[in-house]
């Protein structure tokens, strides 16, 4: 059996003059949206591409390397066999040919999404939704195809529509207020008047094609307009029907039914999203659990479920060695060989209430094969708290992950259906992880311990009314002292009768707890921390009323304890969403501040007065803020690479990228899915390994660059791409994995130079037309690539190009 189980894009490159190229995307293919058949193969449309399943091979491969929108709603495949795809935020259209290779994409008008496609002889028309009005959109349907019209003016306000097809050149749309038809060669189709009206205001469900035209009206089945079969259970939602072997075979939210007789049933908790038959075999897809195959008696024959994270969505990432950690508020995930184009494993974790209300209930599969091709998920037994985690840190197999906005105890008036679902499965509350704080066994992927309301604070009746205890954690720092957790909201500490702040709990390697109290019950909400020079913490905080005043504070890590307020004076009264320490060219120390004013950098410096106290002197580096016009939140970061740049996560505008002199990189656009593959504008979180190799978690998945800011790399690990260069199809040839100060030369066998680079300041990449040094091309042979820098040796590899 072959699985290709994580959605991998082919290295490509963005625009010759960037220093970055793309890698792969990291997607979902758990939650199927829609499936079809073509030649014999099964092809699953989901939330994070496409992919094909062939039975007979018991084969899954992944269709999605030259997808440009991944978020997949609805597929057809039309008489050509070219498959067109629907997607979803935005909607356009994709056309793969049948060897699923990208044809066209059709995006000069986007939606909010597509939902059905159908085809007659000259056209193709969708149904779709935008700024929550549904219409139906055409498209010629020819060796070009291209958008044509949009057609909603037909439609009332509070129509919806349920489903489409075509059928002897007339087009029909079923809506919950009766059934419309008009000719597909109608030029008129946006007026009303073009439009036959059937069985108005009563609901329309499902239109299909067999020996003529079905379609439901409530719950019967009309063919031709005459009833053909009564009756289905009142008030269920039909969400496929087809006609096989002169039988009529329904899909409800959760049964199967052949005729009006259900033959297949699943629970409550999951939801049927669409079926196909295929060699006598029912393929039924599941949300959030891929396809269950019955045989022709409606017997379980297997479960296909690829290899694959259980979501797109994580709200913080992190590098483990060569594996990636994620998490967010429905549980994690572990990546084996993360960077591994074809041997990477995932292993998913979930809260056991990962529905919020009800615990285990199947929302994802419970699922644990040690064949690394096949679906590894499982349900811990800890309590998720109601925001989303914004940190996670992991080595030598164990991790920990913040769990914030939880009550201290299970017997909360808000835990009272998990409570109740808890006594229903005959479980008891001692066997729940109820902490903020939750560390994991990866190896077993098992929670081994948690902490609670015993280490950290919570509501005490200061920044509200609320006395409950109710619990938030920020941030998660560790370094070879211990691990640190930030605490705002920390109003319940109380020292002799008063109120004492305890912003920063501290693990130490002896797991011992010890604080780092405050005073000041006018700094309560902070919201980052990073450890700076002389080893002292900078905490970035909130403004809010009279009990967060914002802006930046530092606490000496001494015995002292000293706090030190209002060191940038612009900052005060204004949100400070996250920080983090950088060099710039010069070696000085640069604090990289987000807060609702932009982004800036500060030079830092500080001396030590005669009285043991700081003297602080921050200078910012630029008489602007950087990116001002983003609405930056407490999910923004900035986050510093190995080459002291800063890396800006923003809510829906990509990634920025400012240099460690300033310069914004690569251009005032940064990274963002116009200009680059990345799976989305909304930035969740950003981590770097020492080889320039970046991870950027978004809401519709994770999409891996390499860029030129690596660690001081070997010479020795000096690379070319693509290798063969044929001159004729390759525009440039990469060379990459170098030092910066190296010098490059390309040699000929028998030792003769024909280029020569300049000695490079940047690391990692840059790229070569296939000329020499007069200007002209290469003849054909092999040439040696080499690498040399005046500290660390030199490198050597082979090119073969090909005129």
């Amino acid at each position: 059996m072959k699985f290709f189980y994580l959605l991998i894009c082919i290295s490509f490159l963005i625009p010759s003059n960037s220093q970055f190229k793309y890698i792969k995307s990291i997607t979902s293919i758990l939650n199927p949206k829609d499936v079809i058949v073509s030649s014999e193969n099964l092809i699953v449309s989901t939330e994070g591409g496409l992919y094909s399943y062939n039975r007979a091979y018991d084969d899954i491969d992944v269709i999605i390397d030259n997808l440009k929108y991944k978020s997949i709603n609805s597929i057809n495949v039309d008489s050509l066999g070219r498959i067109w795809i629907g997607s979803s935020n935005p909607g356009v259209i994709q056309i793969l040919n049948d060897d699923f290779n990208l044809d066209y994409i059709i995006d000069y008008q986007m939606f909010d999404q597509i939902d059905e496609i159908t085809f007659s002889h000259d056209y193709v028309f969708c149904t779709v939704k935008n700024n929550n009005r549904y219409g139906v959109v055409q498209y010629s349907n020819n060796d070009f195809p291209n958008y044509l019209n949009i057609y909603d003016q037909f439609l009332d306000d509070d129509m919806i529509i349920k489903d489409l097809n075509v059928y002897n050149d007339s087009i029909y749309i079923a809506t919950n207020k009766g059934l419309l038809s008009a000719s597909v060669d109608n030029d008129f189709l946006m007026f009303s008047s073009s439009w036959n009206k059937y069985y108005e205001n009563q609901n329309i469900q499902n239109i299909f094609v067999g020996d003529g035209l079905y379609f439901f009206v409530d719950n019967q089945l009309y063919k031709d307009f005459s009833l053909y079969l009564c009756c289905f259970d009142n008030n269920i939602n039909i969400i496929q029907s087809m006609l096989n072997e002169n039988n009529i075979y329904s899909l409800t939210d959760n049964s199967f039914y052949e005729g009006t007789n259900i033959v297949y049933e699943i629970s409550e908790n999951f939801n049927f999203v669409d079926f196909e038959i295929l060699n006598n075999k029912f393929y039924l897809a599941i949300e959030n659990n891929g396809l269950l195959v019955l045989d022709q008696n409606f017997n379980i024959l297997d479960k296909i479920i690829p290899n694959t994270l259980f979501k797109n969505d994580y709200s913080s990432i992190y590098l483990m060695d060569n594996d990636l950690i994620g998490i967010s508020k429905d549980g994690g995930f572990l990546l084996e060989n993360s960077l591994s184009l074809s041997n990477s494993r995932v292993k998913n974790f979930y809260s056991f209430n990962s529905s919020r209300d009800f615990i285990l209930n199947g929302k994802y599969p419970n699922y644990m094969s040690l064949d690394i091709n096949k679906y590894y998920g499982k349900y811990l037994m800890y309590l998720s708290g109601g925001g989303k985690p914004l940190s996670i840190i992991g080595e030598n197999n164990t991790g920990y992950f913040l769990n914030t906005n939880l009550y201290p105890e299970l017997t909360h008036p808000h835990y009272s259906k998990i409570l109740d679902s808890l006594i229903a499965n005959n479980m008891s509350v001692e066997n729940i992880y109820l902490g903020s704080l939750l560390e994991i066994d990866f190896e077993n992927l098992e929670i081994s311990e948690s902490w609670g309301s015993e280490i950290f604070s919570g509501l005490g009746g200061i920044t509200s009314n609320s006395t409950d205890g109710f619990m938030v954690v920020n941030d998660l720092f560790k370094d070879q002292e211990g691990l640190y957790i930030l605490n705002p909201y920390a109003e319940n500490n109380y020292v002799n009768n008063d109120t004492v702040n305890v912003p920063i709990a501290c693990k130490n390697n002896n797991n011992d707890w010890t604080y780092f109290s405050d005073e000041n019950l006018n700094n309560l909400i902070p919201t980052e921390m990073t450890k700076g020079p002389f080893n002292n913490f900078w905490l970035a905080y909130q403004s809010y009323n009279n009990y967060s005043y914002g802006g930046i504070r530092v606490i000496e890590n001494n015995d002292s304890g000293n706090w030190y307020n209002g060191l940038i004076e612009e900052l005060v009264g204004v949100n400070v969403w996250s920080l983090d320490f950088g060099k710039d060219q010069s070696g000085n120390d640069i604090l990289w501040v987000i807060s609702d004013l932009g982004v800036m950098g500060y030079q830092v410096l500080i001396n030590q007065t005669i009285l043991n106290t700081l003297d602080f002197e921050l200078n910012s580096i630029s008489p602007y803020y950087y990116y001002s016009e983003i609405p930056f939140n407490i999910e923004s970061k900035v986050r510093v690479d190995y080459q002291q740049n800063a890396w800006i996560t923003t809510p829906g505008y990509g990634l920025k990228i400012i240099k460690n002199n300033g310069e914004l990189w690569p251009d005032n656009s940064g990274i963002n899915s116009m200009n680059s593959n990345l799976l989305s504008d909304v930035v969740n979180d950003v981590i770097f390994d020492e080889n320039g190799y970046v991870f950027i978690a978004t809401d519709k998945g994770i999409s891996v660059i390499e860029t030129v800011f690596s660690d001081n790399v070997s010479v020795k690990n000096i690379s070319v791409s693509p290798n063969p260069f044929f001159t004729d199809q390759d525009s440039e040839i990469i060379i990459s994995n170098y030092p910066s100060g190296s010098k490059i030369q390309i040699i000929t066998l028998e030792g003769r130079l024909i280029k020569e680079f300049p000695k490079y300041s940047y690391n990692s990449i840059f790229n070569w037309d296939g000329k020499d040094n007069q200007g002209n091309k290469i003849q054909t042979g092999i040439y040696l690539v080499v690498a040399s820098h005046p500290t660390r040796s030199s490198g050597t590899t082979k090119i073969a190009i090909i005129n």
